[in-house]
């Protein structure tokens, strides 16, 4: 496969050991491209300067620029280029703050290299990538800011069988059909729920609908 029809990685951290199994994980993929590493953010911004990247796999804790300002001037700079977070911090802190960011993907580092590879294909077709542990902590962060969002949120009937709709697991092209209504529609009450719930993505969106209890009762 040519280089021009992979997916273009660009990796930092200021790690050898971890840039050297970064780079041996990705070598062995043939639809994945490493075009670059860097040990900061001035590095990254240097590269992405004069070369296009599709996914940028970064790490937090860097000198110079770390992973949460290099986020911020990638997002203003280079908004079309992808950004996973690859990093030992699981707390609330740091994953609220990054997804609020804008980064698309964030893996724990103690996980599988396919899991890796799995995002970076997932973030380069225009989906978010959060492993489970990530998820939880980030549903949490957004419940605890909110005291209980279905308690101070009131939501339409719609909304409520959009939820219900989501819970079950149904795309928005199914939940068109069963409601009757178009996907564009379906898609615009999936924008307004996560508004209301104050939720970055649609992963989280489906986490909520499920661990509140929608879809118990499934639309006839």
């Amino acid at each position: 496969m040519e280089i021009q029809n992979k997916i273009k990685v660009l990796i930092a951290d200021d790690h050898k050991m971890m840039l050297d199994g970064l780079r041996s994980i990705l070598s062995k993929e043939n639809d994945i491209a490493l075009i670059g590493e860097a040990i900061n953010g001035i590095q990254v911004m240097d590269i992405l300067a004069h070369t296009k990247v599709d996914v940028l796999i970064l790490d937090i804790g860097m000198p110079e620029m770390d992973g949460y300002d290099t986020v911020l001037n990638v997002k203003k700079q280079y908004p079309e280029t992808k950004i996973v977070i690859l990093s030992f911090h699981k707390d609330e802190k740091h994953i609220g703050k990054l997804l609020k960011a804008g980064v698309s993907g964030y893996i724990v580092k103690d996980r599988g290299s396919e899991e890796l590879v799995k995002a970076i294909r997932s973030v380069n077709a225009g989906k978010d990538y959060f492993d489970n542990e990530v998820l939880q902590v980030s549903l949490r962060a957004m419940q605890n800011k909110s005291a209980g969002p279905e308690k101070i949120i009131k939501f339409s009937p719609r909304e409520l069988d959009v939820l219900n709709l989501i819970a079950e697991g149904l795309s928005s092209k199914e939940m068109g059909k069963r409601l009757f209504i178009s996907e564009s529609t379906v898609e615009t009450y999936r924008k307004n729920l996560l508004e209301k719930l104050a939720l970055p993505n649609s992963k989280l969106l489906l986490k909520y609908a499920i661990e509140k209890g929608y879809g118990k009762s499934s639309l006839s």
